[in-house]
């Protein structure tokens, strides 16, 4: 009795130690439909030292006729294979190829449902596709003693299996003939690992190749390989140069407009951290044609993704605070982020994913829905923002020819918005390419790669623009002298428009003998104040008494003293614009434009018509 107690109390010791740390049960939930009934089935793995027959690590049936089998979960982590008792009848995949092992870790749980493919010693050869690969060309930089390997879904992805290694033909081209079971291929080459795998013309990772098997057909795949990844020394190219180029003149602009005098705080700050985001957009756009960049931190290619929901609604308030600096902002504004949030969250699970998935769904196109779901509602997005921004605009430069003596610069916005909706039609382009291409099941991506690539230039343009016109009109983003523009209030005094004629005669009398033309800043509100009435009907008086804007009025005026001061002499001796500034234009550009507006000529071809004089 005393040795029975010894016996169970020695058993429940020994069985101690696996409840504390627990078990694992497979399940073998499908087998190949030739697996001999004979045949046991085995778990080989790192924990029994890949033995192939381990009998511990034998398979049971249980009363349902499935195979199980319990271990002690002595690691949180291994690998394993399933074999029938011998490492030549190991598991592999439908077309007989050996599989990756198969990985275990404490997040899969106590319980693993297994399917088995096929067996490597068991294939129908009868059932197979042969697939014949070649290679017409290869990078210069190839090295000549190099292997060349094929690597796809029919090997599990090895990309340097002895059996996938290509023949080198006496024309220096590269060929294989490999047996699959697929429908459709998905592939690539390598040079035995996936440190060497191929890469576009640019050196970017590359999607994998894809070629669907015609049934009963001969299946001859051609490719060329433009680049090896590891061999891409030079990422930096035209293009990858203009947008590096461009971020880092960003950075440089951002310090150049906060430290002007005089500076326009509110509209700048916000430039400031548009052209921030921008510089940051483009060098996480550059990034990724760094293979080592990209294997580090693939996450980069998103960020550059956050301008589209943020470039527009910026801009917007730069004009608003530009073009308005008086006018408050309301609370709502911050309602078009929303748009933003959103976007930060449907990306939200990518940062969560670990690296290499991310990467390889990035390579892999994994993603490609999510991106062209998300890039279709941006175009949509950016391109009402931008009809919203043309007209704010727009409406500004209408009414300051109306309530103003002289035209404001608004010409850089304009390029601005230019550069914009040239980038919107690029990206409309790349769209209408990739449908097209999924309605003709072509492969375009060469093309929409370079349509997208098109499009992030202009936008990289739009830096250069705004450096451009800091540097020579530095005014641009100054706080600007005159008062806000507002719209004219309608008059009540009747008898006030009786006398109609006779403002005529005051608004003459104060431009010929007053010369109030020659005051720069001259605007609507001054002139109306001057001659002791409302804006509204010194607007009316003008328009339709004159038949002209304020601003073509008052213009008209200082074109007439020009002419008249350029042909006298102590003005011949100035220039152009010195004479100009005289009369009341404030810049080079406003004269030239007003000049040829109302005469019809240019300042030295109307010289020309009034006899020989230097300018």
């Amino acid at each position: 009795m005393q040795k029975g107690f010894s016996h169970t109390l020695l058993s429940i010791f020994c069985f101690f130690p696996i409840i504390l740390i627990g078990q694992i049960t497979f399940f073998i939930d499908q087998l190949p439909l030739n697996t001999p009934v004979r045949d046991s089935i085995y778990l080989a793995s790192s924990s029994n030292k890949w033995r192939a027959d381990h009998p511990n690590y034998r398979f049971q049936k249980n009363a349902d006729g499935n195979f199980e089998l319990t271990i002690p979960q002595n690691n949180d982590n291994f690998e394993y294979k399933i074999t029938r008792g011998d490492w030549k009848k190991v598991e592999a995949n439908a077309g007989g190829w050996p599989i990756m092992n198969r990985k275990y870790s404490q997040n899969n749980g106590q319980e693993v449902h297994i399917s088995v493919s096929a067996w490597e010693d068991l294939i129908d050869q009868k059932s197979l596709d042969s697939i014949y690969f070649t290679i017409a060309s290869i990078p210069e930089s190839t090295p000549k003693d190099a292997s060349i390997y094929v690597v796809g879904n029919f090997n599990e992805w090895d990309p340097g299996h002895p059996r996938c290694e290509m023949k080198k033909n006496a024309d220096n081209t590269f060929s294989i003939a490999i047996d699959v079971r697929e429908d459709t291929l998905q592939y690539k080459f390598t040079r035995g690992s996936w440190e060497t795998v191929e890469g576009k013309k640019s050196g970017r990772a590359r999607a994998n190749r894809t070629y669907i098997i015609k049934k009963g057909q001969s299946n001859i795949i051609k490719s060329e390989i433009k680049s090896w990844e590891d061999l891409n020394a030079n990422p930096i190219n035209p293009y990858t140069f203009v947008l590096l180029l461009a971020a880092f003149q960003g950075l440089l602009l951002i310090l150049a407009i906060n430290t002007l005098q005089n500076n326009n705080v509110s509209a700048n700050r916000i430039l400031s951290l548009l052209i921030f985001i921008i510089s940051i957009a483009l060098i996480a756009r550059v990034s990724t044609y760094y293979r080592d960049i990209f294997t580090e931190m693939p996450k980069l290619h998103i960020i550059a993704d956050y301008i589209f929901f943020l470039y527009a609604p910026l801009f917007l308030l730069y004009i608003q605070k530009l073009l308005r600096p008086h006018k408050e902002l309301t609370y709502t504004w911050w309602l078009q982020l929303v748009p933003f949030l959103g976007h930060f969250l449907v990306y939200l699970p990518f940062w969560l994913m670990n690296n290499y998935d991310f990467r390889l769904g990035i390579v892999d196109y994994t993603f490609q829905n999510t991106f062209i779901i998300t890039g279709g509602v941006a175009l949509l997005f950016n391109t009402f923002y931008w009809f919203w921004c043309k007209s704010i605009i727009n409406k500004y430069q209408k009414d300051a020819q109306n309530f103003q003596a002289h035209t404001p610069n608004t010409q850089f916005l304009n390029a601005v918005m230019s550069l914009k909706i040239i980038g919107i039609l690029l990206w409309l382009m790349t769209y209408a390419f990739g449908a097209y291409a999924k309605w003709t099941d072509e492969n375009l991506n060469h093309i929409t790669d370079i349509s997208t690539d098109a499009a992030w230039a202009i936008f990289a343009m739009t830096v250069y623009i705004l450096g451009y016109y800091a540097m020579r009109q530095p005014e641009l983003f100054k706080l600007p002298e005159s008062e806000e523009l507002h719209e004219p209030k309608p008059s009540t005094d009747q008898e006030e428009r009786e006398k109609y004629k006779e403002w005529i005669e005051k608004v003459e009398f104060l431009m010929n003998a007053e010369q109030a033309f020659l005051n720069p800043k001259l605007t609507l509100p001054d002139l109306a104040e001057q001659l002791q009435t409302n804006v509204h009907t010194l607007s009316k008086v003008i328009n339709e008494g004159f038949g002209k804007n304020f601003n073509d009025f008052v213009n008209s005026y200082r074109v007439e003293e020009f002419k008249r001061r350029v042909l006298i002499e102590p003005y011949k001796n100035q220039t152009f614009l010195a004479i100009a500034l005289s009369v009341g234009f404030n810049s080079k550009t406003a004269f030239n434009r007003s000049f040829k507006k109302l005469t019809l000529t240019t300042p030295r071809e109307y010289l020309k018509q009034q006899g020989p004089a230097e300018e």
